[in-house]
């Protein structure tokens, strides 16, 4: 009998101590779930015909907005004077509040068509998106080249306002 009482203390022993190592079930808490919900994007496309040497304004972004650039293509126009030259210069710039902000300053050899990107150039509200292409072997003002650019908006939040 004794060595019944003994095995009866072992495992009783055991027991507990697989208890006390065993994953427990956490003891019931509030959670809260948390949802992230990206900012709204509104889609946005337009075509322009830039005249050679001259800086011409694709986009004004509104008030409360942000504007991602993710595709921009340069292109020749079938029906309009202009033949590109790989040394020809193309520059992109956001003009706001703040000045001019740099996108790009390149010869036309040197970009890719189309240039896309998945985290695009950021243009802030009330900037302007202002897009140069300059023929370097004319010096004629009729010469046009076509560009076409995609992105979207996005709402700002409150804080980014000001308020």
């Amino acid at each position: 009998m004794k060595n019944f009482a003994i095995a009866v203390l072992c495992l009783s022993l055991a027991t507990a101590v697989l208890q006390a190592f065993s994953p427990q079930e956490p003891a019931a808490e509030k959670t809260t779930t948390v949802v992230l919900v990206p900012p709204a994007r509104t889609p946005v496309w337009n075509t322009f015909t830039l005249r050679n040497d001259s800086a011409t304004t694709l986009l004004v972004v509104p008030h409360g907005k942000r504007f991602v650039l993710t595709d921009l293509w340069t292109m020749e126009d079938d029906y309009l004077p202009g033949k590109s030259s790989d040394d020809d210069r193309v520059w992109l710039e956001s003009v706001g509040r703040n000045g001019r902000r740099l996108v790009f300053d390149a010869k036309f050899a040197s970009l890719p068509s189309p240039m896309t990107w998945v985290t695009g150039p950021v243009f802030d509200q009330d900037s302007q998106m202002v897009m140069l292409y300059k023929f370097v072997d004319e010096d004629n003002n009729e010469l046009v080249r076509r560009v076409h650019f995609t992105g979207y908006f996005e709402e700002l939040e409150k804080d980014a306002l000001g308020g």
